[in-house]
């Protein structure tokens, strides 16, 4: 098994790995919305930028600011379109 303290930027990668997981199984139903695509997208961007571009933390700033506000929308989704039956 490889030495995961070698890999650049592991923890970006598992934080990816594991929402990239979380949403394919968020949005199989037929219920969920495109928006939840949308932002999901775009954290997505912002942690591949993040990746890529190791000097700066502002793609870093970015995604964080996407995730916080990921979690009021997916709240919102859920209210409003979550099926009651």
């Amino acid at each position: 098994m490889p030495d995961m303290s070698s890999i650049s930027h592991y923890p970006l990668k598992v934080i990816f790995a594991i929402h990239l997981v979380l949403v394919t199984w968020g949005i199989q139903g037929q219920w969920c919305p495109k928006s939840v695509m949308f932002y999901n997208f775009l954290f997505f961007v912002c942690l591949l930028w993040a990746i890529h571009n190791i000097e700066s933390d502002e793609p870093l700033q970015f995604a964080l600011f996407i995730n916080v506000l990921s979690i009021f929308f997916d709240v919102v989704t859920l209210a409003v379109y979550f099926p009651t039956t």
